[in-house]
């Protein structure tokens, strides 16, 4: 793996701290945000110091050879400890539970982090390796009972990991489950660059070299299991708020067509109010939807019942269904009152006259979200629509 392949993923994980960050201030207290933060944190870490670049500097920077590989074997233990800590923070959401799995986990933690301190010192490296430590001091002493540790420590945190997601993903529903599905491919797919690792070493200590598990195929595994972590615990956090984002945008989107239509009419009287850019999504589309239905209220006399019953019969008569008739009638209707509403003043009352002596009835708009943007797509794409849209403006030139 290129240095790229690790610092890459690191970039990614510091993105998504640094967009976590701003909630985690807000709300300083939260367990779930803090133990999520760390993960995210010791992940990026990770993908950091397992970098040759950033093994070579610390190896350089402590003058002592090969020091960089208990240390990032001691980042990995501390963010397996806190991916067990987020878990149970995650099903429990008891503080007690959690404190009391954090002491645990954190004692375990201190105690295999200055086992393989004690194991690296009281053992011999003298050859700095960047990339295939774990084989080329496979039969050293101490060092092979380091390594070892490691191996076996992460290869169980792995498999248990992976019981407990599966297990209550079995029980869980939506966003939750998809998050604990990925989660299992995630300690799945990192078991086995664990597997690979322990392999080459066994092959060595009879003679064998299998290296290649070790430098080759385990560490793209590493990567995108270390990747894929975080992201099955921001899934259920995430998920829904990209979601409910995705459909205010949507609507925000879609109601655009009706808004314009009734702006270009009525000589800027639905403008707007302009917003800050930060504004939520949500209040944008409230602030939508309220300029329309006051547009709407100031129609409501132009609002012609005729007019949208011949349009959903020519709508008909197009092929469209029924639902979309009446949408396109509506469409309609409110295309041609937003014609008249553009009539002089003085010709105006005339034109609601001779509709009232005429007998026409008002049609009534549905005020539903939904309808509204049924509505406003209607406006862009029907060829009815159109067509009413366009006799309506030959009539009102014929009144200039």
């Amino acid at each position: 793996m290129s240095p790229g392949d690790y610092y890459i993923p690191a970039y990614v994980l510091g993105f998504a701290l640094a967009l976590k960050l701003p909630a985690l201030i807000r709300n300083w207290r939260d367990p779930l945000l803090w133990s999520l933060c760390t993960l995210i944190l010791l992940a990026g870490l990770v993908f950091t110091f397992a970098a040759p670049p950033t093994i070579e500097i610390v190896n350089s920077a402590s003058n002592i050879p090969n020091l960089a590989a208990p240390v990032t074997y001691s980042i990995l233990s501390a963010l397996s400890a806190s991916c067990f800590v987020l878990l149970i923070c995650w099903h429990s959401g008891d503080q007690a539970t959690v404190r009391r799995v954090s002491g645990w986990c954190a004692a375990g933690f201190l105690v295999v982090s200055s086992s393989l301190f004690v194991l690296f010192f009281l053992g011999h490296a003298p050859v700095e390796r960047l990339q295939d430590f774990d084989t080329y001091y496979a039969n050293s002493p101490y060092i092979r009972e380091m390594i070892l540790l490691y191996l076996v420590a992460h290869g169980a945190f792995c498999v248990g990991m992976s019981v407990l997601c599966l297990r209550w993903s079995r029980k869980a529903t939506g966003w939750l489950r998809a998050g604990l599905l990925l989660l299992v491919y995630a300690f799945a797919i990192t078991l086995g660059n664990a597997v690979c690792k322990l392999t080459a070493v066994v092959a060595r200590w009879y003679g064998v070299d299998w290296d290649v598990l070790s430098t080759s195929i385990g560490p793209p595994l590493a990567a995108v299991g270390g990747t894929l972590c975080p992201a099955g615990f921001l899934l259920p956090m995430a998920g829904p708020q990209v979601v409910g984002k995705w459909r205010d945008w949507r609507a925000y989107r879609q109601l655009g067509p009706l808004l314009r239509e009734l702006e270009a009419s009525s000589a800027g009287g639905t403008r707007e109010v302009p917003l800050g850019l930060f504004a939520p999504l949500t209040l944008r589309v409230m602030q939508r939807e309220t300029a329309i239905h006051d547009a709407l209220l100031r129609l409501g006399p132009a609002l012609d019942a005729r007019v949208r019953a011949q349009a959903a019969q020519a709508a008909l008569l197009d092929g469209r269904s029924e639902r979309d008739a009446e949408v396109e009638g509506a469409a309609a209707m409110i295309a041609v009152a937003a014609r008249l509403e553009g009539v002089a003043a003085d010709r105006q009352e005339q034109v609601r006259d001779d509709a009232a002596h005429a007998g026409r009835s008002s049609g009534a708009v549905p005020a539903a979200e939904a309808d509204l943007r049924r509505i406003s797509q209607a406006m862009r794409r029907s060829t009815v629509v159109a067509r009413f849209r366009r006799e309506a403006a030959e009539e009102e030139g014929q009144h200039v």
